[in-house]
């Protein structure tokens, strides 16, 4: 009966290991947000082969004001905290998706109207339209670390371009802590915000020996 002791108390012991082992650890600081306006146009050519010069001018892209004009701040996030701020922009262009799609055109994001010739994201307008609508992706720019993706909507001859960015600070601080007793293993280079995968390392396993078998004593023969 000792010995059953024994063994589920081990038992216990293990699995305490193993559930401890599998926790993960979460920051609740939010990142800090990126409050600079980006400007934000759209040009004729590709982002390979950009005309410098906006054909169509949309709203800048910077942090979304609910309702009023108050830039929210971190401590109105709501939800987890350790999240990816999305800049964004919304703006209705006076021509229709159906022109835009006739020569090449191209979404590009500028850093600031301080630094205008420098591009941060930028995403060339193709691909399938489906129910009016178009997505397209955003890519970083001159190694900024930006990305994101472009909504073009349909409206009648008009068309409406929303804009979602990541800046590159939010997108690192989304990569999930190291779990509690992990072991970190290889992190895949590239763009800023790679994720790091990890291996949760081994906990040895519990040797259990087994119960002594007694043999009782020979019956002499009468």
């Amino acid at each position: 009966m000792r010995r059953h002791r024994l063994l589920f108390f081990g038992l216990a012991v293990l699995g305490a290991f193993l559930l401890m082992g599998s926790g993960v650890a979460v920051a609740q600081t939010a990142p800090p947000m990126d409050t600079t306006p980006h400007p934000t146009h759209v040009h004729e050519g590709t982002c390979a082969q950009l005309n410098p010069n906006p054909q169509y001018p949309l709203n800048e892209t910077t942090v979304r004001k609910p309702g009023g004009n108050t830039t929210p701040t971190p401590a109105a996030v709501e939800g987890v905290q350790q999240v990816p701020t999305v800049l964004y922009s919304n703006t209705q262009i006076d021509v229709s998706l159906d022109d835009l799609l006739k020569s090449p055109h191209a979404i590009n994001v500028h850093k600031s109207d301080a630094e205008i010739q420098i591009y941060i994201a930028c995403g060339n307008i193709g691909g399938p339209v489906i129910d009016d609508e178009l997505d397209i992706a955003l890519y970083p720019q001159n190694n900024s670390g930006y990305s994101g993706v472009a909504v073009l909507k349909r409206d009648g001859s008009k068309t409406n371009v929303t804009v979602y960015l990541v800046p590159p600070s939010s997108a690192a601080s989304a990569v999930p802590a190291t779990p509690t007793g992990a072991t970190p293993a290889n992190t895949t280079g590239g763009a800023a915000g790679a994720m790091t995968t990890t291996t949760p390392a081994m906990t040895p396993a519990m040797t259990v020996t087994p119960a002594m078998t007694v043999t009782p004593p020979a019956t002499p023969a009468s």
